[in-house]
């Protein structure tokens, strides 16, 4: 979601095991000097605007701490970028997904 009055880009996520977030960034709206477009946004367990919110269990035994979204929009191609930092086994790992769309013409 994108309010153009205040360039504020919101991105809300919910998984049933337990987790939310919402996720937020800017965008002025304008396009790269390459003609493409790209959002981001990111959450945090510690921000106090852009939150990750999880049940007891998750906190305890998969807590995600940190989660990015990028979309990048050039011509006919839509591609994603996604990472999710979760503390987990005593580590802390970064689950990454990324993928492309392109609409033939």
């Amino acid at each position: 979601m994108w309010d153009e009055a205040t360039g504020v880009l919101m991105h809300g996520l919910a998984i049933p095991r337990g987790l939310t977030l919402l996720a937020g960034g800017k965008h002025n709206g304008d396009l790269e000097p390459d003609g493409s477009m790209r959002l981001e946004v990111q959450a945090s367990s510690d921000d106090p605007d852009w939150h990750i919110c999880q049940s007891p269990f998750m906190t305890q035994q998969a807590k995600t701490t940190a989660f990015s979204h990028r979309i990048s929009l050039k011509n006919a191609k839509l591609s994603y970028h996604e990472t999710i930092t979760v503390e987990i086994y005593g580590r802390t790992f970064e689950h990454t997904d990324e993928n492309e769309l392109e609409r033939d013409v």
